[in-house]
């Protein structure tokens, strides 16, 4: 305690050093923050990312059902390769 008060420098290197840590300390805490607030986003996203993923799954589905079934029954072998690929194709695109 006598140091500090005696050598000015001394003190202005432990109010340096503390003013320091304070910030690291700060910046520490707001990084880690900032990555859990990303981490939660990026959650949330991948989330609905799926969601979105199956229920396009389930439309391919239901158009794969609802466009093949009828194209079986009613047309020609090379009519339904034809249109096979063309329903591949919009499902690509889709």
């Amino acid at each position: 305690m006598v140091t500090m008060t005696t050598n000015k420098t001394f003190t202005k290197m432990v109010m340096v050093f503390m003013f320091t840590t304070m910030i690291m300390m700060f910046m520490l805490t707001t990084t880690v923050m900032m990555f859990m607030l990303t981490t939660m986003i990026m959650m949330l996203m991948l989330t609905a990312m799926i969601t979105m993923f199956m229920l396009t799954t389930m439309v391919m589905m239901f158009m794969l059902t609802a466009i093949s079934i009828p194209i079986h029954f009613y047309t020609s072998y090379q009519t339904r390769v034809i249109l096979f690929y063309v329903l591949i194709g919009n499902m690509l695109v889709y």
